[in-house]
Formats: C-alpha cells, structure tokens, sequence
C-alpha cells in the first residue's frame, strides 16, 4: 500500500504539503481562538470581581 503511494510520489507529495499546510493554519486559528477566548473568560471574571467589591 505504502509502495503504491510512494511509486506516484509527486502527486502525494503534493498533497501531503496540502495538508500539512491547512493542519498549519487550523492549530494556529485554534490558538487564537483559545487566547481571545481566555482573554474575553477573564476579562469577565475581573468584571464580576469588582461588581461583587462594589456590592
């Protein structure tokens, strides 16, 4: 199976960098993502420290 991949190895060639390439960008969308979406998470908690101070 492998053999047969690597026989057309062009074409797989390419398509593995493809790949690899949108992996690439998705982890680094994921990641901010996750930053923004711990940003926005903490941001609230210190607003609702501070109201529950002012109470």
């Amino acid at each position: 199976m492998i053999g047969m991949l690597f026989s057309g190895a062009r074409p797989v060639d390419k398509f593995w960098g493809e790949l690899l390439q949108i992996n690439d960008k998705f982890m680094q969308m994921r990641l901010q993502m996750n930053r923004a979406w711990r940003r926005s998470t903490s941001n609230d908690e210190g607003m609702v420290a501070s109201r529950g101070v002012g109470n």
